[in-house]
């Protein structure tokens, strides 16, 4: 009987060992889940956020008229109900239909593009997270 008294402990430190570590892996476990599950949730989030349907356009309006010259531009005041930031000019070259430039039009209410070519301007303003147009787009041709 003296053996076998003598074999348990070691046998029951093994055992406690082998139970502390399958307890540390389950743990490990468990927050590796929880991990994942919260990048699943924020990525989610992100995808929904990205693709959610913007608001409707602001109610804010400008008038562009081009100048005698046929190149220069002239805005009125934006109006409307809807506050919109960062009022841009947007101009696109008509034989690429590529924006060439995109300009602060805050305090500016004439615009003059510098290049020779044909031109489509229009205004831009910064509202819920997104530009919008916020006037008519018109066609000028410099010289």
């Amino acid at each position: 009987m003296t053996t076998s008294a003598t074999a348990n402990p070691p046998e029951k430190s093994k055992q406690g060992k082998t139970l502390l570590i399958v307890g540390i892996g389950a743990l490990v476990l468990v927050c590796l889940c929880v991990a994942a599950a919260a990048a699943a949730v924020f990525s989610f989030r992100s995808v929904v956020q990205e693709t959610a349907i913007p608001e409707a356009a602001p109610d804010a309006y400008a008038e562009i008229t081009v100048k005698v010259d046929g190149c220069s531009v002239a805005r009125t005041e934006v109006e409307g109900y809807t506050p919109v930031r960062m009022l841009t000019w947007v101009v696109t070259d008509l034989g690429t239909d590529q924006i060439v430039l995109e300009r602060d039009a805050e305090d500016e209410f004439e615009y003059r593009y510098f290049s020779p070519g044909r031109y489509s301007i229009q205004l831009k303003a910064w509202y819920a997270g997104q530009y919008y147009p916020v006037s008519n787009a018109v066609q000028v041709k410099c010289k």
